[in-house]
């Protein structure tokens, strides 16, 4: 991920976001999940990386889910100095603890031993941003849910 890939090109987040809700769509309607979406920009970026950042992220939200119906937003504001695209991606899931916040952007490391899964989606997701130029946070309320932040530059 940190390495690998072709030179990053423009690339349609609409369109790699449309990608990923359909290829999870029966789970989306398993989960009685609402998915809101802004107008996502055309950024900088591997098309294909891109597309898998989205559904690492969408992924978490529908594993840590509560048991009340699964609300997803994504939505972008230009950066302070204009250079970077900021995406806000949010759900009304479980949420993660202050002292794990920082731990789930390392690989293997897991916060919730009742959900099946290696603690690698975040991780990997952090690569990506990376590879692109761009930085990854958190920001979550347990029992109320969690908004993955990130950035990638502006074309």
């Amino acid at each position: 991920v940190e390495s690998r890939g072709p030179p990053l090109s423009p690339t349609d987040g609409a369109e790699g976001w449309r990608s990923v809700t359909a290829a999870v769509a029966a789970r989306i309607r398993e989960a009685a999940a609402s998915v809101e979406q802004e107008q996502l920009p055309v950024v900088l970026a591997d098309a294909k990386q891109l597309t898998q950042l989205l559904s690492e992220l969408l992924e978490n939200s529908l594993k840590f889910r509560r048991e009340e119906s699964l609300r997803v937003r994504i939505k972008t504001e230009r950066s302070d100095s204009q250079s970077l695209w900021r995406f806000r991606f949010s759900d009304n899931g479980r949420g993660i603890a202050p002292q794990h916040l920082a731990r789930v952007f390392q690989m293997f490391q897991r916060c919730c031993p009742d959900v099946p899964g290696v603690g690698a989606g975040l991780a990997i997701a952090q690569r990506i941003v990376q590879r692109h130029g761009g930085t990854i946070w958190g920001e979550s309320t347990v029992g109320s849910g969690t908004s993955i932040c990130f950035t990638l530059p502006v074309l």
